[in-house]
């Protein structure tokens, strides 16, 4: 009898542990929100960035960029990559993905988004890395890659350029 207790109160606690790992887990409505909130946030961010705000664009990034990419960097490396590129004239949103972790990142939740654009100066990749801070859905990092036969290297305003 006292064995079958044991088992039962170890089932008992295994289920507990199990239902208490099931509900750390977003729902499928919090995912959804999640997402929607940070496409919105990247959104108004890209406005930005399209508008050559650099400054402004620094300024309401997440604290993970800011701490990666100097304000004056960041600005100078946005202004030469935008030159480059000119003028937007089409985007189109191919993925949105929510991660509740990522190697090499602090706390979550985060959302990836990846859109195919079309300047004047050619066809680019761009991916977003959204991260909730304070509340709010913010962009933890930029990363822009020419979508040409060349494949050169993609150009990232998300690592200084000492880092590896």
């Amino acid at each position: 009898m006292h064995r079958v207790g044991c088992i039962a109160g170890s089932v008992l606690c295994s289920l507990l542990l199990l239902t208490g790992v099931v509900r750390a887990q977003p729902s499928d409505r919090v995912r959804a929100e999640a997402k929607q909130n940070a496409r919105a946030a990247a959104t108004a961010w890209l406005a930005r960035v399209d508008d050559g705000d650099f400054e402004e664009s620094w300024e309401t990034a997440a604290v993970l960029l800011q701490e990666r990419v100097p304000r004056e960097q960041w600005e100078d490396e946005g202004r030469e990559l935008r030159d480059s590129l000119r003028a937007l004239s089409g985007r189109t949103r191919t993925m949105v993905q929510y991660r509740d972790t990522l190697r090499r990142a602090p706390s979550g939740p985060f959302v990836i988004l990846m859109y195919r654009s079309s300047f004047d100066g050619g066809r680019v990749e761009e991916l977003l890395l959204t991260v909730r801070e304070e509340g709010a859905w913010k962009v933890a990092g930029y990363q822009v890659t020419p979508l040409r036969h060349d494949r050169a290297r993609p150009s990232s305003l998300f690592e200084s350029s000492g880092s590896s």
